[in-house]
């Protein structure tokens, strides 16, 4: 394993901008627009690789009714099938040529106040958050891939949406002010003035890709679609272009 010639340390620049406005006593608004912009991130890939000398192409089969699949559909990869040093096998350079982009929009709004019940201070709070985050499968893990890049002369196969994204998300809350002022003194030191709040969350589902298994193989590495030993997602649909089903969650705190 070796770093590039021209590896750098990573860098991120961040921003937000927000506007809240007060709507009567009791309730606001906010909305917000957030960034980051990440580049030179880390990857890596396989230098022992010989430029391809040409292309192969593919027909799908099957898979029809599945997102994304097509019967009949071809595509074209370059295959490599050369190392320029036959006595080694794969050669990993830590590079650091992946980006990432990131932007968000929330609305916000919050009542408090109100009453219900003889619940005398009650709260609600409601959030919705719109984003999208593109990058180039950025190294996650401490130890390097052999070969990260589908393609190890360039990362441009590699761009796609972010393991991350979860485009909407929606929150929220429904919070009182525990009031004790009867009973033992006991009783009341210890419940008065918490807080207790129900919350829910939902989002939308994971991202995931389609992988493929089977193809050729160099020394040292591992079968893939174009020979590289590097990523294995199926070039057609892309890198995360696919999602579960949405997922959310309930439950209370007090504080």
């Amino acid at each position: 394993m070796v770093f590039a010639s021209n590896y750098r340390v990573p860098a991120v620049q961040r921003g937000t901008l927000s506007v809240e406005r007060e709507l009567g006593r009791r309730t606001s608004v906010r909305a917000s627009y957030s960034m980051a912009l990440a580049t030179q991130l880390p990857g890596s890939t396989d230098i022992n690789i010989s430029p391809s000398p040409g292309m192969v192409s593919y027909v799908l089969q099957g898979g029809d009714g599945h997102p994304g699949l097509h019967s009949g559909e071809t595509f074209v990869v370059p295959l490599y099938g050369q190392r320029p040093i036959a006595d080694f096998g794969a050669v990993t350079a830590l590079v650091s040529n992946a980006n990432a982009t990131y932007h968000a929009f929330t609305a916000e709004a919050r009542v408090h106040g109100l009453r219900w019940k003889g619940l005398r201070d009650l709260e609600l709070h409601g959030s919705y958050t719109f984003s999208r985050s593109i990058d180039y499968a950025p190294q996650s893990s401490a130890t390097p891939a052999l070969d990260g890049q589908f393609d190890p002369f360039h990362n441009g196969y590699d761009k796609g949406l972010s393991s991350q994204q979860f485009p909407q998300r929606f929150s929220g809350s429904l919070e009182d002010r525990v009031r004790v002022s009867n009973g033992p003194k006991a009783v009341r030191l210890a419940l008065d003035g918490w807080r207790v709040a129900a919350i829910g969350v939902a989002s939308s589902g994971a991202p995931y890709s389609y992988n493929i298994f089977g193809g050729t193989y160099l020394s040292g590495g591992r079968e893939t679609i174009n020979g590289s030993g590097g990523a294995t997602y199926l070039p057609t649909v892309g890198r995360n272009t696919l999602r579960l089903a949405p997922r959310w969650t309930s439950g209370w705190d007090a504080s």
